[in-house]
């Protein structure tokens, strides 16, 4: 990774500077995307901050990824240093920040609920909920012989689990690959992310049990 250099920035630019997306305060003494020999190059704390902010604040990064409206950001990190202090504690480099991972579901970026995460792990929970349409995760309907089918994105590729009478049949076969991916990846990472990812297992296995309890008789025996 190409180290970045801190130019100095003059009054003139830090003058210039405004909120970003009217709310991000860049209180950096430097250039955060200066030019070193021809090249832009871009301060990687600002980098994460910007982008995190723009997630949360931006109309036009929601119009794109639908899924963060009704993001938003910590008080105290809407200021650049702030973030930047507690960047520089975390394992960062060639990571991506992750909101949700040891909350799920969470909507808000903060210290709490953050960390940085591999490209693996950054895509393994991905909800693609804008682009599944009126099927459960997963799941799909096959056109050709009308069933319904199960796939998983495995390692950037489509891996297909197999083709079901019904959506449940569909949902629980992929759940039940998914959970023992997530379990199996779970054991080689550190215990902060592996006890969220068992977590997000454990989610996943109550949502089986409760598509197949949902379906029994109404008479049936649970003792």
């Amino acid at each position: 990774m190409t180290s970045f250099i801190e130019i100095p920035a003059s009054k003139r630019s830090l003058a210039l500077r405004r909120p970003l997306c009217g709310i991000g305060i860049n209180d950096a003494n430097y250039m955060v995307f200066p030019r070193v020999d021809g090249n832009m190059n871009i301060c990687p704390y600002y980098q994460s901050w910007a982008n995190m902010i723009k997630r949360a604040y931006s109309s036009k990064t929601q119009l794109r990824q639908p899924t963060y409206k009704g993001c938003s950001v910590v008080k105290e990190w809407h200021t650049l240093s702030v973030f930047r202090s507690w960047m520089e504690g975390q394992d960062w480099q060639g990571k991506y920040l992750d909101k949700d991972l040891i909350v799920k579901g969470n909507k808000e970026y903060g210290p709490k609920t953050c960390l940085f995460v591999n490209r693996m792990i950054n895509n393994l929970l991905t909800d693609s909920a804008a682009n599944r349409g009126e099927y459960p995760q997963g799941v799909s309907l096959d056109c050709e012989s009308m069933k319904y089918l199960s796939t998983c994105i495995v390692e950037g590729k489509q891996k297909k689990i197999g083709r079901f009478k019904s959506v449940d049949d569909a949902e629980i076969a992929y759940l039940e690959f998914k959970s023992n991916r997530v379990i199996n990846i779970s054991l080689t990472e550190e215990p902060i992310i592996r006890a969220a990812l068992l977590r997000h297992a454990k989610i996943m296995t109550d949502r089986i049990e409760f598509i197949r309890v949902k379906d029994l008789p109404s008479n049936f025996n649970y003792q």
